[in-house]
């Protein structure tokens, strides 16, 4: 269970920055790691690029949104 879990969260969390970058923008997301030594709390190290490989800049916590079961997760 606590696997599908957290492959759901990942899910959202991509698909949300995804969906949200400009669709002239090709992005690459790659998940380095996932710390869930505190479980439920995890966190998520994430890397995002362009396609070049270069990191995007200016990224904050709006450019991202988790939720879980439809419902936003509060930080």
């Amino acid at each position: 269970m606590r696997v599908v879990r957290k492959i759901a969260l990942l899910a959202t969390v991509l698909l949300f920055f995804i969906s949200t970058v400009n669709a002239q923008e090709m992005v690459r997301v790659n998940i380095e790691s996932i710390d869930n030594a505190q479980f439920p709390l995890l966190e998520v190290y994430l890397s995002v690029t362009d396609v070049q490989g270069f990191p995007l800049k200016n990224l904050d916590n709006s450019n991202f949104s988790i939720s879980e079961d439809g419902q936003p997760v509060i930080n």
